[in-house]
């Protein structure tokens, strides 16, 4: 319904090509969707190799690209600049928009996809008995989080403590004691890693100067069209895709027009109005009403509901992240959701067999 809903939006909207590319990137989602939810319900949980393999091939994909990305903007003495620097932009490499220079090169958008898998791991991490697989596995979190915050994104970087506050009361809730060792030691790398990089001095700049960034006031001056479109057709929006062509009509923006509107709650309340954001606030509902019920389930193995309290903390985090970022048309958090959904229909048990 939310996606049809979008597309009967077309029908009134002021700026077809963009809402028709939204409308077709979220039939792609919802596609995906499908796919991962059928694949963990045949069974993916219980194969706890797999899920291993997944996550090194993901991290061998990543961590190759990341690092060719870094050696194509200098390698990593230019990251030492970024302490000089009083705000960062992002910069166009070779068509990959990307933030910051040297080390400071990583996609921003892959951040989300770090997170996911992160929570994933550190939700498995009590599967196993084995001391290597369980220590391979915090630094394989360990990285992940010092890759999101490489980003170098507030909004990420805000994201990601909430992540790593709400891993640990979940980890209580659950009295796994592994999890909050593991999420400690993870802390103290983490702030370890972070001095030997220099990294307050520029997160000190970054956070101090924030409302100075242009990337800040710019989501102000968006904001204002977003919510005088809402307040123009409050019950169906004004059409999916049309945020771009309202903001032509407000000089501050200067001609920097933008689909993004930095929230994704402004953006479908805009373009939708109320009847667009009830559907999202009911898929959002469901969304973590299903994880919340499997975590409480006891016929849940503890390995199985262990998961799903991760991705429920990450679920929590990104609403407050979408707050202020993004848009609902990438894949994590359809990702997120099939997980969910799987996990009302799988029979019987589900955990991971000890490895």
């Amino acid at each position: 319904l939310f996606i049809l809903f979008h597309f009967f939006s077309l029908t009134w909207s002021t700026d077809i090509e963009q809402g028709l590319l939204r409308c077709l990137k979220f039939v792609r989602n919802f596609l995906f969707y499908v796919l991962i939810r059928e694949l963990f319900l045949r069974d993916f949980f219980n194969n706890y190799k797999r899920l291993v393999i997944s996550y090194i091939l993901t991290a061998i994909i990543l961590l190759s690209v990341h690092i060719s990305v870094i050696l194509s903007a200098g390698g990593l003495a230019d990251f030492a600049t970024l302490t000089q620097k009083v705000t960062l932009s992002s910069v166009d490499l070779g068509s990959l928009r990307v933030r910051g220079t040297g080390a400071g090169f990583l996609i921003s958008g892959s951040s989300m996809w770090f997170m996911i898998t992160g929570a994933i791991v550190f939700g498995s991490i009590a599967i196993t008995d084995s001391r290597f697989i369980r220590l391979l596995k915090v630094f394989f979190v360990l990285g992940i989080f010092i890759a999101a915050v490489l980003t170098l994104s507030r909004s990420t970087i805000i994201m990601l403590a909430l992540l790593l506050m709400l891993l640990f009361f979940g980890s209580m809730y659950l009295r796994q004691k592994k999890p909050i060792f593991s999420i400690s030691a993870i802390l103290i790398m983490l702030i370890v890693a972070g001095l030997a990089l220099g990294l307050g001095n520029i997160f000190q700049r970054r956070f101090n100067r924030a409302f100075e960034d242009g990337s800040w006031t710019q989501r102000l001056d968006l904001y204002r069209p977003a919510l005088d479109a809402f307040k123009h057709s409050p019950i169906i929006g004004i059409g999916v895709g049309s945020n771009k062509s309202w903001q032509f009509a407000y000089p501050e923006i200067g001609g920097q027009q933008s689909r993004f509107v930095h929230s994704t709650y402004l953006l479908i309340l805009s373009e939708t109005g109320l009847l667009g954001s009830l559907l999202f606030l009911t898929m959002i509902y469901y969304w973590l009403s299903y994880l919340w019920r499997s975590l409480n389930n006891r016929n849940y193995a503890l390995q199985g509901r262990s998961i799903c309290m991760t991705l429920l903390a990450y679920s929590l985090a990104y609403f407050v992240y979408i707050s202020a970022v993004g848009e609902f048309e990438d894949f994590e958090p359809w990702l997120v959701m099939a997980i969910a959904a799987a996990t009302q229909q799988i029979k019987g048990v589900i955990g991971c067999r000890a490895y």
